[in-house]
């Protein structure tokens, strides 16, 4: 019943627009021209409008059409693009936090104590030191908070395998940059070992701060009081 209703609505609408234009003075005179050209020329115009009709009846439909293809388009690239963000938002999320690394002397005293524990005697640790001035060219220097340099020497390939893992194992944020191996000039069956480890440079996270408070706008106060006066 509704449908019919509409039906019959939009037939006198079109009914009603078909008597505005029949009406009008310029379909008038348009009308008046075609009915003076000849019947070539009238074919010819009617050919012409039938061509431009159809054109506008194709060029309408396909013209929505492509811009509904471009407009979804763009929102699936900008869905995926969110999806990326958010995903990677998650895997950061996820990643445990690297501890900031000890302080040199620390490190230190810690390598002591492995070698010690690896059964390594004073007279094959040459030294133990701890080195501000790095040079790399892989890390920036601003990345680099400190070194520290160990030198043995007269040691066998067991004890060279041992350092070395303990030494990457040492901290998360304390890693080996160099590692040079030479053969001992007094015996060659034993090695020469300097490793050059470095501490990163790991800033502390600080979490954004809130935003301010909006300030109040002094009209809606203003406003505020005067509605308070009058329940007053």
């Amino acid at each position: 019943m509704a449908f019919e209703n509409l039906r019959e609505n939009l037939k006198t609408q079109f009914d009603q627009l078909g008597e505005r234009i029949t009406n009008s003075s310029v379909y008038q005179l348009l009308n008046e021209r075609y009915e003076n050209l000849s019947s070539a020329r009238q074919r010819l115009v009617k050919i012409v409008t039938s061509v431009l009709a159809l054109s506008a009846f194709i060029y309408i439909p396909m013209g929505s059409f492509l811009t509904s293809f471009e407009n979804e388009t763009a929102f699936e690239k900008k869905r995926k693009f969110i999806k990326d963000i958010i995903r990677s938002e998650r895997e950061v999320s996820a990643l445990p936090d690297i501890p900031r690394p000890l302080p040199a002397e620390a490190i230190r005293s810690t390598i002591e104590s492995k070698l010690k524990d690896l059964n390594f005697i004073p007279e094959q640790i040459k030294h133990v030191a701890v080195n501000y001035s790095i040079n790399s060219p892989l890390i920036p220097q601003n990345k680099i908070q400190y070194g520290i340099d160990v030198s043995v020497h007269k040691i066998n390939v067991k004890q060279l395998t041992n350092l070395g893992s303990s030494l990457q194992l040492i901290h998360s944020s304390v890693k080996v940059k160099d590692m040079t191996i030479t053969l001992n000039r007094e015996d060659a069956r034993y090695l020469n070992a300097d490793f050059k480890l470095v501490a990163l440079n790991i800033p502390e996270y600080t979490p954004p701060l809130p935003p301010p408070p909006e300030p109040k706008k002094k009209g809606s106060t203003k406003k505020n009081t005067k509605s308070e006066d009058g329940e007053g």
